[in-house]
């Protein structure tokens, strides 16, 4: 490190020393020193070959007396070990040698066995083969040795004094000379000069490298020129761009204030579509568990495709990773990576997607798709523009949903004022009126009676019934009306709330089966139904029936639910029921609720075996 610091000190020294345009002096300076350097060099392999041949010649005058040793002989073995391993050996009184220790890996092998052989006192014929061997090869080596430091010597110290004493002449006047000039003419482009033409006469042996300087500076002038219509295209486009990311964001923002959703999404896939070019795409909503993708609105895609795609599951195809990721997912060939995707997006042609997840208040209400049918890479600024553009979707489509939300309240409190306006004219109106034929009816009975009329009697005593069980329906639905109803309510509960309101005032046991599939929740409307419909069975099992136990049961089939009410009364027959009797009224006034849900009332029973009534309906999932 020292050398090295020294010699990169007197470089830029001798550097510093001479001029700049010095060029003769210079090419002059560098070959002395070069045939300087040679010179030395070779002075110093063939110093460094004579001491190896020198080295060769003393291990063999010191191996040469160990022929017909006999072993062992501890002489030997101190002569071969200082051949190996290095030390000091006499060898004539007046000389000492010093060996260095042994690095050529044939020689060493031989040694190694010789000492061997020299300690243990075995094998005498092998150890006078392996010395005949070795003083051989040593022989041979140091006659190799000397005949290249001579041949070395020679040829490089001749051919390279010839070589450079003419090619510093040849430098001199085929380099030196017309190099000065040339620089002279090609500094300029070094200074910006690229307008000025670079000539020099036709014999200056820089011809060639003019002719292609001047091509350098036509290229560097054109690209001047290019590179500063590029910056003015550059910042056209930029700012082209950055006013179509600002009208892009206004359009989305805009649209998110609107009441009409479809036509926001629509609008925003378009924006999105046109913003990075691309010809089709898709967006999709969540659905309140965050586990499925509902395709909303499309472009550009056909209606095969759509089906396909039309839901998809969380986690499935590109969309769906992004929805189970909540991150952008890129894919610019399609082809490349076929299991990523579905296999509907190959067989429609697509080649580059873009997934990008639509959040609101933390949670992914969405997925927005953009593709090609071309292999596309989409820039860093496109994919910046589209996510963006995802954030703006879900403002909007929060926006969207509040004003719905805030659509239903306002309906729902009109929908009450309504229900509290029926409530009191039912009770004010027609509750009253029915409580008067009540009396009218209860009078007439009594007079048929002390006139000897039973079956008129017995006909206005239905009627009362008749009257009696409106006047019950229409309390229970004026004390609905007065309720608070909810857009989802689960059946479960309902059933409950109804055992919990009739079992006081009956002596009926019902035991209440509710699995699992009771607690799917419904709609307000069918879970009212349903349980009025149990409801009226088990009033009927009570008080016609004459029952002492009830089973009340809600199970699911496939895509419907089914309640049973069954109980051990005294039974009838169904088909042989008065039309005017309050039960045959009950039981039409229950398939009535039932048609309104999509379902049917089943009637079995027999005297004497209890009844069964079973209400089949659609499973229908609340909006």
């Amino acid at each position: 490190m020292p050398a090295a610091r020294i010699i990169r000190r007197l470089f830029v020294f001798l550097r510093n020393l001479i001029p700049a345009g010095a060029v003769r002096t210079r090419i002059g300076l560098i070959f002395f020193g070069g045939i300087s350097l040679l010179v030395v060099s070779t002075l110093a392999a063939a110093a460094w070959m004579n001491r190896s041949a020198e080295l060769a010649l003393a291990q063999v005058q010191a191996l040469q007396p160990l022929r017909n040793e006999a072993l062992p002989s501890p002489r030997a073995a101190q002569v071969v070990r200082a051949l190996l391993q290095g030390g000091q050996l006499n060898l004539d009184p007046n000389r000492l040698f010093v060996f260095p220790a042994e690095s050529d890996p044939k020689t060493v092998a031989l040694l190694q066995q010789m000492l061997d052989l020299a300690e243990t006192g075995n094998q005498q014929t092998r150890f006078d083969s392996i010395l005949s061997e070795l003083i051989a090869y040593l022989t041979v080596r140091r006659a190799d040795q000397l005949g290249m430091v001579r041949g070395l010597f020679a040829a490089l110290f001749i051919s390279t004094t010839a070589f450079l004493l003419i090619g510093l002449w040849f430098t001199e006047e085929l380099v030196a000379k017309p190099l000065e000039e040339f620089i002279q003419v090609t500094s300029r482009i070094a200074s910006g000069d690229l307008d000025t033409p670079i000539r020099l006469r036709e014999s200056h042996d820089y011809q060639d490298a003019a002719r292609s300087f001047e091509e350098m500076r036509l290229e560097l002038r054109a690209a001047r020129e290019r590179s500063a219509n590029y910056t003015r295209e550059l910042e056209q486009r930029v700012a082209g761009r950055t006013r179509q990311i600002t009208a892009l964001s206004r359009v989305v923002a805009a649209a998110g204030s609107a009441q009409n959703l479809t036509e926001m999404l629509f609008t925003a896939l378009d924006q999105a579509l046109q913003t990075v070019g691309a010809e089709c795409g898709g967006l999709w909503l969540t659905d309140e568990s965050a586990q499925t993708l509902t395709l909303a609105v499309s472009f550009g895609l056909s209606d095969e495709f759509r089906r396909a795609i039309s839901v998809l599951a969380k986690g499935e195809g590109m969309t769906g990773q992004a929805l189970l990721r909540g991150e952008m997912m890129v894919i610019e060939d399609i082809q490349q990576e076929p299991e990523r995707v579905k296999q509907a997006a190959l067989q429609e042609g697509i080649r580059s997607l873009v997934a990008v997840p639509i959040e609101a208040h933390a949670s992914i209400v969405g997925v927005l798709d953009v593709m090609t049918t071309e292999k596309r890479t989409f820039t860093a600024e496109e994919l910046t523009v589209l996510t963006a553009l995802g954030q703006q979707i879900g403002i909007g489509i929060e926006n969207a949903r509040l004003i719905a939300e805030i659509r239903r309240q306002a309906e729902q409190m009109a929908a009450l004022q309504e229900r509290s306006w029926i409530g009191a004219g039912l009770h004010d109106g027609l509750l009253q009126t029915l409580g008067y034929l009540y009396l009218k009816a209860d009078q007439l009975e009594a007079q048929a009676l002390a006139q000897g009329l039973p079956r008129m009697a017995q006909e206005l005593a239905h009627q009362r019934e008749v009257l009696e069980h409106a006047s019950r329906e229409i309390r229970t639905f004026i004390s609905e009306l007065r309720e608070t109803p909810s857009p989802s309510r689960s059946l479960r509960v309902s059933l409950e709330e109804m055992l919990a309101e009739i079992l006081p005032q009956n002596k009926l046991q019902i035991l209440f089966q509710s699995p699992q599939e009771a607690e799917i929740r419904l709609k307000a409307d069918a879970v009212a139904h349903v349980t009025r419909i149990a409801r009226e069975a088990l009033l009927n099992a009570a008080r016609h029936g004459q029952a002492q136990h009830a089973w009340l049961l809600c199970t699911r089939c496939d895509n419907h639910l089914v309640l049973t009410v069954r109980d051990d009364g005294i039974g009838f027959w169904p088909q042989a029921l008065p039309q005017e009797s309050s039960e045959h009224f009950g039981l039409s006034i229950m398939r009535a609720r039932a048609a309104r849900i999509g379902g049917e009332v089943n009637i079995q029973s027999s005297p004497g075996q209890g009844t069964l009534v079973t209400l089949t309906w659609p499973l229908e999932q609340p909006a």
